[in-house]
């Protein structure tokens, strides 16, 4: 395994959700680097529930939740911004891909997957530029 500086990670992103989670349309479909991010997170969660029987306690865990946040540089010109802000506001699923590499290229892996812009939330400091925090759960 080797180790990875944080800034070689890619973020894309298709306004079009992904329709075939098979390797190959995947990578087919149109996607488009984001570059004004930083601090993007990944997690993976599942539910876990414990019940009491005769026999014992029975773990039964649920599917994976996945959720990507980061912060974006607020530019309203900016294609990914508009297409954030228009996922978020109609309540539609968008396609993004966190990677640890270019999305086309053997052995890159990441989390691909259609999320929802939960919350946006706009930061304006007193200096130095406006962004948005973006939570997208899946």
């Amino acid at each position: 395994m080797s180790k990875l500086d944080g800034s070689l990670f890619k973020l894309y992103y298709n306004a079009t959700p992904i329709t075939s989670a098979t390797d190959a349309d995947i990578k087919a479909a149109s996607w488009t680097e984001a570059t004004d991010v930083s601090s993007v997170t990944r997690n993976s969660d599942r539910a876990q529930n414990d019940y009491n029987a005769r026999s014992g306690v029975i773990t039964t865990t649920g599917p994976a939740k996945r959720t990507l946040s980061f912060e974006l540089a607020y530019d309203t010109a900016d294609a990914f911004y508009l297409a954030l802000e228009a996922a978020h506001d109609g309540n539609n699923e968008i396609a993004l891909a966190a990677c640890d590499g270019a999305i086309g290229t053997a052995g890159t892996r990441g989390s691909v997957a259609n999320f929802l812009v939960v919350s946006m939330p706009l930061t304006e400091p007193d200096s130095g530029p406006a962004t948005v925090s973006i939570e997208a759960a899946s």
